[in-house]
């Protein structure tokens, strides 16, 4: 749990209307409203200050998706493969899909840890 004493950076929250997001694999809530929430945290150059902040990432982000949220993934929380499943949940299998088929060679995006095994194979 984030307390509101933990909170020493900026938070974005706003609303965004569902139909207004219209690429295949943006993966949002089932709502037509839909927001955005982002805590814009910053940690000390120390490594356990970055553990730390990265453990409290995991666990927000788990109870959030555990109410239906989903995240953007363009934030400090790594994915594993499981969790780029979970995310793209019923369009997995077309994502995948078209992975192989546009980057046979396996040259684009491979940092994110989307296909990091033969799971993706369609």
């Amino acid at each position: 749990t984030l307390t509101a004493s933990e909170v020493r950076d900026p938070i974005l929250l706003y609303p965004l209307r569902r139909s207004k997001l219209t690429r295949p694999f943006i993966k949002t809530p089932k709502e037509e409203t839909i927001y955005l929430f982002s805590i814009l945290q910053t940690a000390k150059p120390d490594p356990e200050a970055v553990k730390t902040l990265m453990a409290k990432n995991r666990s927000l982000f788990e109870r959030a998706r555990n109410l239906g949220g989903k995240s953007y993934p363009v934030n400090a929380l790594p994915f594993s493969q499981e969790d780029w499943i979970r995310h793209f949940d019923d369009s997995w299998e077309t994502f995948a899909h078209l992975k192989n088929r546009l980057d046979p060679q396996k040259l684009l995006s491979p940092g994110q840890g989307i296909f990091t095994s033969e799971i993706c194979s369609v």
